[in-house]
């Protein structure tokens, strides 16, 4: 599940136009937003404001099993029109699988009607920092457009109980569509990174003259790899991954990511069966130690504003979840099993958010 924050950064970086999913690490987030959803812990409950289009703020509070909650605060210098009653939208799997293409003349939808297009996006920027209570820990996100295929981006986490875990990363990241490559270097053990994704084919060209129909490929193919070192270990590492996409009328994906000095390898494959159904699998190996895991899973679109997602895995067992929404209150649930166990429930927990 997106909260408030994840929705509104999700909702700036589309509106001006940047395409996280163009993104080597983001290359399988169609399985992960499928097979590794979070599941909410005890009872706990979010309030989020919209003040102005400029600044958006959160709280949260766990009352169950422990007292804990955090503050978040975020502001953009693009106004983000987000209504209240929608601000809880709870799945965006359809969106990674019909994932726009970014084009320097393609205009946004929430955009078009105002005649405005990405290159006004040249000098935004976004500030966001969130504390966590009683921990301490603090986390924000510096993000900079450069121009308009370039972007920077500086994290940061601070966490004064746990000494040494403390770190700055900083980004540097060129996406022209076509191609897209990240620069890195984090301060925790110094470790530099550099990362690639290329695309072969468009999906939907633009503008398009109206009365026409889409342009529209049938498919698209993305390699990528990553190397990175780091310094304090005089060590590094590097892998590479591969992305098929069919856009038909059952649209599917189908990854393969490999990393072969510490011999892992993970393939996935989803497919959209329909509107409100969409299937997932996905297999890890070792070569090294011959473990292994598959998992399985699917999210169904239940008509009246809700999502089931369910999943089961050989090493985590069964897991279930259910988002809904009514006006502006959105509510998950969700429990997590191992019928392996004498005792099989592992947890259960709800979690309520509120937008005003």
């Amino acid at each position: 599940m997106h909260d408030f924050m994840e929705y509104c950064l999700h909702t700036y970086f589309r509106a001006t136009g940047w395409n996280d999913d163009n993104h080597y690490s983001n290359l399988s987030s169609t399985s992960r937003s499928l097979l590794n959803f979070s599941i909410p812990y005890g009872f706990s409950f979010q309030f989020s404001k919209i003040p102005t289009s400029l600044f958006k703020s959160s709280y949260s509070l766990q009352a169950i099993p422990a007292l804990q909650g955090s503050v978040g605060y975020l502001f953009t210098s693009r106004p983000l029109h987000i209504n209240a009653a929608d601000a809880a939208e709870f799945s965006e799997l359809a969106e990674r699988i019909f994932v726009f293409s970014r084009g320097t003349t393609r205009k946004i939808p929430a955009e078009q009607e105002r005649g405005e297009t990405v290159t006004s996006a040249v000098k935004d920027y976004l500030l966001y920092g969130q504390l966590y209570l009683p921990s301490g820990r603090l986390e924000g996100i510096y993000s900079k457009r450069i121009s308009e295929n370039e972007q920077f981006v500086l994290t940061g986490v601070s966490s004064p109980n746990q000494p040494g875990t403390s770190h700055l990363t900083a980004q540097y990241q060129y996406d022209n569509g076509r191609r897209c490559n990240e620069i890195s270097y984090t301060t925790y053990k110094s470790i530099f990174g550099l990362r690639t994704l290329w695309n072969v084919g468009q999906l939907i060209e633009a503008p398009q003259v109206p009365g026409e129909e889409k342009i529209k490929k049938t498919s698209r193919l993305s390699v990528g790899g990553e190397l990175y070192y780091i310094a304090k270990e005089k060590s590094g590492g590097l892998s590479t991954g591969i992305r098929y996409r069919s856009f038909d009328e059952r649209p599917f994906i189908a990854t393969v990511i490999c990393n072969p000095m510490m011999g892992h390898l993970t393939g996935g494959y989803t497919q959209a069966v329909s509107e409100d159904l969409t299937l997932c699998s996905r297999y890890d190996f070792n070569v090294y130690s011959y473990e292994s895991d598959l998992a399985v899973g699917a999210e169904w679109r239940v008509k009246g504003e809700g999502v089931m997602k369910t999943k089961f895995s050989v090493k985590d067992g069964f897991a279930l979840m259910f988002d809904g929404q009514y006006r502006k209150v959105h509510f998950t649930f969700g429990v997590t099993a191992d019928i392996r166990s004498q005792s099989p429930l592992r947890s259960i927990g709800l979690q309520i958010q509120y937008c005003s």
